[in-house]
């Protein structure tokens, strides 16, 4: 489990300070523009946060500062074995991806969310490890967008 560990690691984000203060104003458009760039459906987000780009910014924000503890406990319940705490957590990833516009991540989630209602052991353990490298590179992406809209602001 240490090489997956390791390459999570390479895309995990390198802070936590992800909210919107230290931002310049109109920072909103920069950065909605360079999440489509990762392949976010910038569209379906804003959807999500009424049209408000403060809103959805803020929600990646969110999104980056959760992964940590998600991922980590994810993890935990994947090596345990424990299906319902399993469940419930990639259901909270699930919404929150489809909240921000990661819309194939959101739909993995489900597969796994449905794996782990069923007790479907094969199939999280085929489909777990690719999905947590997802999940990293998708935070450590948002993180490097957050920062460099921060810095060149």
């Amino acid at each position: 489990m240490a090489k997956f560990d390791d390459e999570i690691m390479e895309f995990a984000p390198a802070g936590n300070d992800d909210s919107t203060s230290g931002y310049p104003e109109g920072y909103e458009d920069d950065i909605i523009n360079a999440v489509a760039g990762i392949g976010l459906d910038t569209e379906a987000g804003l959807k999500y946060s009424y049209g408000d780009k403060a809103f959805y910014v803020e929600i990646m924000g969110d999104y980056i500062n959760e992964y940590a503890d998600k991922s980590t406990r994810l993890e935990s319940y994947y090596e345990g074995n424990v299906y319902r705490e399993y469940q419930v957590l990639v259901h909270s990833i699930k919404s929150t991806s489809r909240t921000i516009g990661a819309t194939a991540l959101s739909e993995e989630a489900k597969r796994l969310e449905d794996a782990a209602a069923e007790e479907n052991a094969s199939y999280i353990k085929e489909h777990h490890e690719p999905f947590m490298k997802e999940y990293a590179k998708l935070a450590g992406e948002l993180s490097a967008v957050m920062n460099k809209e921060r810095i060149s602001g």
